[in-house]
């Protein structure tokens, strides 16, 4: 039976490894947002990736509070604005713009 110290060091590694995770996908976000034509607003992903690094920092920094729930959704809000604007085929409804 595992003790109730190695459960709280696990959670610390996952938020650890959730941060690298998140902080790396805010890095490729921006790059991303560096090299097209989108604004913040028309491709907010580097928002929701910094979105959940902050919660994940929140929740590693009083685990008390799970915070990290709050950020995913906003993280998956801001995934499906961007994948809507990165979709330039296709409308809202996805029939051909052609």
């Amino acid at each position: 039976m595992t003790s109730k110290n190695s459960v709280r060091i696990s959670k610390k590694y996952s938020l650890l490894l959730k941060i690298i995770a998140f902080s790396m996908l805010c890095i490729a976000g921006y790059i991303d947002l560096m090299n097209s034509n989108n604004s913040i607003l028309s491709d907010p992903f580097i928002l929701g990736a910094f979105a959940m690094v902050i919660a994940s920092a929140m929740t590693l920094f009083n685990p008390g509070v799970y915070y990290y729930h709050t950020g995913m959704f906003f993280f998956i809000l801001t995934k499906i604005i961007a994948q809507y604007t990165h979709s330039h085929h296709y409308d809202f409804w996805g029939h051909v713009k052609h």
